[in-house]
């Protein structure tokens, strides 16, 4: 049985695109990561400036769940074939979802309805 660390594949591959890998750690992480420099600073940031961390973290999970809701609300899946017409296809769909959520925040405004519904405590 071949034991995979996750640094071992998950931190590489962004890092050689030039983007900066982060994700919350489990508890016993260490920075050991067998040479990955990226593994090695967001351990260090984690450990020492947890609230830095968690700052950064929230942006993350904030981006994806914006991804989330134009996937949910606009289909998942490109149909361009070829990759220049994909990236415009999906810079498309990008305008749409900001026009859409434009349109209802306008609509929010003319009506004099709060923007997010409050929660009820249960």
């Amino acid at each position: 049985m071949t034991i995979v660390i996750a640094a071992d594949i998950t931190v590489p591959l962004p890092q050689s695109m030039g983007m900066k890998p982060f994700f919350k750690p489990r508890m016993d992480a260490t920075a050991n990561a067998n040479g990955s420099s990226a593994w090695h600073r967001m351990i260090r940031l984690w450990k020492d400036n947890k609230e830095l961390f968690d700052n950064e973290y929230h942006r993350r999970s904030v981006i994806e769940a914006v991804i989330g809701a134009e996937k949910q609300r606009l289909g998942h899946t490109l149909f361009s074939k070829r990759d220049d017409l994909q990236d415009k296809e999906l810079r498309l769909k990008n305008i749409c979802y900001n026009l859409l959520v434009l349109n209802k925040m306008k609509a929010s405004f003319l009506l004099g309805e709060p923007l997010l519904n409050p929660v009820k405590a249960s």
